[in-house]
């Protein structure tokens, strides 16, 4: 076990060195995925901008709740709160705002339920975007440090044998006791 925490702590050490702090499997992109992603993140950015457009205030209204709060443990609940009654509330009072400038009801109607829908889009586009980011700094990396990388490729692997060779050894005492 000994080992297996320094092996873990000098790889993420490593991770933290080239600045992939909250990636732990480095795997190779190609530039075919990463140009992929690219389009993906044009194709959709009107999407994103209506997104965001429609759920600014709300969602800067839950990050400022989120700063307000300075116990960790009622973050997530307070957040949960503040976004539950803030996001329908507001997306409610837009719909009104643009029912008076709107002639057509279906119209007020797509526009209600577009609403939430762009919120979910902007938060999976904000995930493809950092996806993109880290894809492109890996495939940097190992255009500059392929050895490096190759290297932190192998710990990542050395540590997972470790662990698969503990599960291993506590597999086999446990199956020793129970007989």
């Amino acid at each position: 076990i000994d080992l297996l925490d320094q092996k873990v702590h000098q790889y993420l050490k490593n991770l933290k060195e080239i600045k992939l702090n909250g990636v732990y499997r480095i795997e190779k992109t190609s530039l075919g995925k990463i140009l992929s992603l690219f389009c993906l993140l044009v194709l959709f950015f009107p999407v994103y901008l209506y997104g965001v457009v429609n759920n600014f205030i709300p969602f800067s209204l839950s990050i400022w709740a989120k700063k307000k709060i300075k116990d960790p443990q009622f973050k997530s609940s307070f957040l949960y709160v503040v976004s539950l009654v803030a996001f329908p509330l507001l997306q409610t009072l837009q719909t009104v705002l643009v029912a008076f400038f709107v002639d057509h009801w279906y119209w007020v109607a797509a526009y209600f339920v577009s609403v939430p829908l762009s919120g979910a889009f902007l938060i999976y586009y904000n995930n493809l975007a950092n996806k993109f980011q880290r894809a492109l700094k890996i495939f940097k990396l190992f255009r500059k440090r392929k050895t490096y990388m190759d290297q932190l490729q192998n710990d990542y692997q050395e540590i997972l044998n470790i662990v698969d060779s503990l599960l291993h050894i506590d597999q086999a005492d446990f199956e020793k006791q129970t007989r």
